[in-house]
């Protein structure tokens, strides 16, 4: 019933507003505070893919690779999207600088979207043995 009302009728999701306030958070630079809204938009919804991309970007932004590597599976686990295989590539050259699980993860976000020049741009970085492992995860 609730998919015949028009979209500005129906009610919000579980964890709308606190993914909406997290976002705001996250737009503001203030990564800690939007930690604690993604979280909260978990709780109420545990298969929320976003709330997990977004929990992970942050932790990526302050270093915290590991964890964003952590919430990045989650995400995929969730809902596969080319971002959070593109993102959980970034994070796991970062913590563990395993490039082949990274190109594994940019490979699986290509089989998705074909024409996402970012993760080929980042497969060409990983095929030049002269670059570093540097990355601008964003």
């Amino acid at each position: 019933m609730v998919r015949l009302l028009p979209q500005y009728a129906r009610p919000l999701p579980p964890g709308a507003e606190e993914l909406s306030r997290a976002e705001k958070l996250f737009a503001q630079f203030k990564f800690r505070e939007s930690i604690v809204e993604y979280k909260a938009a978990i709780e109420l919804d545990h298969d929320n893919e976003l709330a997990y991309l977004g929990l992970g970007d942050a932790h990526y932004r302050l270093g915290e690779y590991h964890l964003a590597t952590m919430y990045f599976s989650e995400s995929v686990a969730v809902r596969p999207t080319p971002q959070g295989h593109h993102f959980l590539g970034d994070a796991i050259l970062q913590s563990l600088g395993d490039r082949r699980r990274a190109r594994q993860c940019y490979m699986e976000a290509l089989a998705l979207d074909p024409g996402y020049q970012g993760v080929r741009e980042k497969l060409d970085h990983l095929s030049d043995p002269h670059q570093g492992e540097e990355d601008d995860n964003g």
